[in-house]
């Protein structure tokens, strides 16, 4: 897997998500995210949504740690929040809780007791998928070399 092809799937869902956010949810949905730019914004450029947005920070945090940290994940979560992206109520609340210095794990277990059960983090496989095949790569490649 080459950094070009990890880089165009990461613009691919981004490019996605900003083209399909303006068609997410009902009519009222729909109208709200309208009124204050979601999709487009007042040019009329594209915009992505906190799925974009995490996507990035989890890549980030990969490439930064060289695996899953959770605690980095989790303050760059909260550090990128803003609720213009289309933040669910829940995970907005649990990203201002830890942006305030609570600890994630309690403050997860405070906004969803059982859990969540949101299609959110199928919505932010790619960088972990690619993440892994990058690792693979690396591996098979070092061993051909060494």
């Amino acid at each position: 897997m080459s950094r070009e092809r990890f880089e165009g799937c990461l613009l691919g869902l981004a490019l996605g998500d900003a083209l399909g956010a303006p068609l997410e949810g009902g009519p009222i949905e729909r109208l709200a995210w309208w009124l204050i730019g979601i999709g487009t914004g007042k040019k009329g450029e594209l915009r992505w949504s906190d799925d974009t947005q995490m996507s990035l920070d989890i890549a980030e945090s990969l490439v930064a740690k060289g695996g899953l940290d959770a605690d980095d994940l989790a303050i760059r979560f909260a550090t990128s929040y803003r609720w213009s992206r289309g933040y669910g109520p829940g995970a907005a609340k649990l990203l201002k809780k830890i942006a305030r210095g609570a600890n994630w794990r309690q403050a997860n277990r405070s906004v969803y007791a059982d859990g969540s059960y949101g299609n959110g983090g199928s919505m932010r496989a790619p960088p972990t998928e690619f993440r892994a095949c990058l690792r693979n790569n690396f591996q098979k490649s070092s061993k051909v070399i060494g």
